[in-house]
């Protein structure tokens, strides 16, 4: 069966977010655990995790990538692709933030929940929390004029 095959283990949050995309868009799919414990991806130079196989044997890695190109291949008639320029840039603006908070994000989790407590660095997550703190509040106030960061309609 010529299906899409996913990359990743299930605990990554870049492969959740592909996987939450593939389930919106109702794509056939297969995916394989692969990354820190399960091994290196090798469909990526970076080796790290999504990386996606598609039916026809093309190979795309980086979460945001892999959800922008199942929207414009799978998305057609939904929401989540917006045929309009403007409207689909307002979700991109959106998604690249996680740019700016997945530093802060890794740095609170890796000391909070994976290290053990004589060994974390809490100067480091506090000034992780605050400037969390910040860019949550930026987001907030998005959300408190419109209904979803990308506008008024769900989309990627």
């Amino acid at each position: 069966e010529n299906v899409l095959t996913i990359y990743g283990r299930t605990n990554s949050v870049s492969v959740q977010k592909v996987m939450w995309c593939v389930g919106e868009l109702g794509i056939p799919h297969n995916r394989v655990d692969i990354g820190m414990q399960f091994g290196k991806n090798t469909n990526n130079p970076q080796g790290h995790v999504p990386s996606i196989v598609d039916s026809d044997g093309l190979v795309v890695y980086e979460s945001n990538v892999i959800v922008r190109y199942l929207c414009a291949k799978y998305g057609g008639a939904t929401t989540l692709w917006p045929t309009d320029p403007g409207a689909r840039a307002q979700g991109d603006i959106f998604m690249d933030l996680c740019f700016q908070i997945t530093p802060c994000m890794v740095t609170v989790f890796w000391n909070l929940v994976r290290t053990e407590p004589k060994d974390r660095d809490m100067v480091a997550v506090a000034e992780a929390a605050k400037k969390l703190g910040e860019e949550w509040t930026k987001i907030n106030d998005v959300l408190e004029k419109r209904d979803y960061l990308g506008g008024d309609t769900f989309s990627m």
